[in-house]
């Protein structure tokens, strides 16, 4: 990266761990009837919804591949389906896994409600209907449940917040779904988060994207011959959204918004015989907005001790 020295700062980003889950279709579809096992025994009705869809598609697919038919899955069904079908599936299971074991009074069942809504296609969502809310919100549910696995639970869903060294954490998500958005999207979150702050002393806040819907890797399974191909081409969506776009963030006025996380995420086919290996990959880049200058000194150590704990795996000075 080119390096840039502001007078007297030092600007950062963050790469966190790419995580890479093997689709292993056998074992994925038992999770996800598990998931829907859950749902419905915590009164969350799955009939009907986008969540069945994907469901009994992924049950095709798992007989496609028991019976050695997956050319004729690959005649049935277009890419585009397929690809929304294996990532929903993937990050209900993201969820499942997270929170199933919640006491039943702290499950979002609000919030899972919400997920199960809207159509199974994004080109068939109408965001004028509000229709897109259920893959918002599961964006919502990744999203804590990634702070979750870093060791960070939320203390509420309503908003994503986690506590992290005495301060709350307060997270507003934000899916782009165009390039010309995306300042809204940022100065829509900036007020959410502002008002959570008057509510509440010591709140910190960070910014999450998710960046696929203007990438073009939605939609389309990414054909790679080594898994060390994925990552670099993940790595340069994320860093050259933030590149193009940081100075939105970077000339917030609220002092106490600490970041912008930029998530990307792909599904893979790795070439191998008989069959080509499916991946579900996802990298976060967040992106520190705090100077370090005396006079942010605590805030910028602060978002450092922080991106360490979520697994930052390399520093990149912009």
């Amino acid at each position: 990266m080119r390096a840039r020295e502001p007078v007297n700062n030092e600007l950062v980003k963050k790469v966190m761990r790419p995580i890479f889950s093997t689709i292993k279709f056998e074992a994925q579809l038992r999770l996800l009837e598990d998931c829907n096992d859950w749902l419905r025994r915590i009164r969350v009705a799955t009939t009907g919804t986008r969540f069945e869809k994907i469901l009994l598609l992924f049950r095709t697919i798992v007989e496609h591949y028991r019976c050695g038919t997956i050319q004729d899955l690959l005649q049935n069904h277009d890419e585009g389906t397929l690809y929304y079908v294996i990532t929903g599936a993937t990050s209900f299971i993201e969820v499942f896994q997270a929170f199933s074991s919640m006491k039943d009074h702290m499950v979002p069942r609000r919030k899972l409600t919400e997920t199960l809504r809207g159509p199974l296609l994004p080109w068939d969502e109408q965001p004028s209907s509000g229709d897109t809310h259920g893959r918002n919100t599961l964006f919502e549910l990744e999203t804590a449940a990634w702070f979750n696995n870093c060791g960070l639970p939320p203390t509420k869903f309503d908003d994503v917040e986690f506590v992290f060294d005495s301060h709350t954490f307060n997270v507003q998500c934000k899916r782009i779904y165009s390039a010309r958005k995306v300042e809204d999207n940022v100065r829509s979150a900036v007020d959410q988060v502002t008002d959570r702050m008057t509510l509440e002393a010591r709140t910190k806040g960070i910014i999450c994207l998710c960046v696929d819907k203007i990438s073009d890797k939605e939609g389309h399974i990414l054909e790679v011959n080594q898994p060390e191909e994925i990552t670099p081409i993940m790595d340069k969506i994320g860093h050259d959204f933030v590149d193009k776009h940081n100075h939105i963030w970077q000339r917030l006025v609220n002092n106490d918004i600490l970041a912008a996380a930029v998530v990307v995420k792909i599904l893979a086919s790795i070439r191998q015989e008989p069959h080509p290996l499916l991946t579900a990959c996802r990298t976060t880049v967040l992106d520190i907005i705090p100077n370090n200058a005396f006079y942010q000194q605590y805030d910028y150590n602060l978002i450092k001790k922080l991106s360490a704990k979520l697994g930052a795996s390399r520093l990149l000075t912009t």
